[in-house]
């Protein structure tokens, strides 16, 4: 399965996730509370690279956090129209209701959580789609060629497995 259909699998099952958490009363206060601004920046996350894919995943976690916090900093501008605007349902779930300083910790760990899961996704182990994994151009590629860089396998799952793939490739 290519990397982008997976993408948009799992932004599909993090926004059923989001909302099912403002609505099952039965959950656990802590993740009634904290789960769906989390979930809400994971899927910022995982929207801009089904936008993206070509982006690196750590260029997307920092635009998707950016974002969110550029929502809930706009959640201080309160012009009667736009307080109108937020009482729809649906527009309240794109623009907020009201500011709180905590929703800027909720949305850094939901950008970490959709920088982890991108990785992820980006890499998954598929035998019978070799060139599903979409990856960024690595630093050293001239980005105004265009290039693709393609795949070299999973990334390390460590700084240690890294460095000995490294020194393995003799790239250093």
């Amino acid at each position: 399965m290519p990397a982008k259909v997976r993408i948009a699998a799992v932004l599909a099952a993090v926004l059923v996730a989001g909302l099912a958490s403002r609505r099952i009363d039965s959950l656990p206060d802590v993740v009634a509370d904290h789960a769906g601004d989390t979930l809400w920046a994971t899927a910022v996350v995982l929207g801009l690279a089904f936008v993206w894919p070509d982006r690196p995943s750590r260029v997307l976690a920092a635009a998707g956090l950016a974002i969110a916090i550029a929502v809930e900093l706009s959640q201080l501008w309160t012009p009667e129209w736009l307080e109108d605007l937020r009482e729809n349902d649906l527009a309240a779930l794109v623009l907020g209701r009201g500011w709180l300083w905590g929703d800027l910790v909720r949305y850094a760990v939901g950008a970490a959580f959709g920088w982890l899961l991108l990785d992820r996704l980006r890499y998954a182990d598929d035998p019978d789609d070799p060139d599903g994994a979409v990856v960024a151009p690595r630093p050293s590629a001239d980005r105004s060629s265009g290039e693709r860089v393609e795949p070299v396998g999973r990334p390390p799952t460590g700084w240690r497995e890294g460095m000995r793939r490294l020194v393995e490739e003799r790239a250093i």
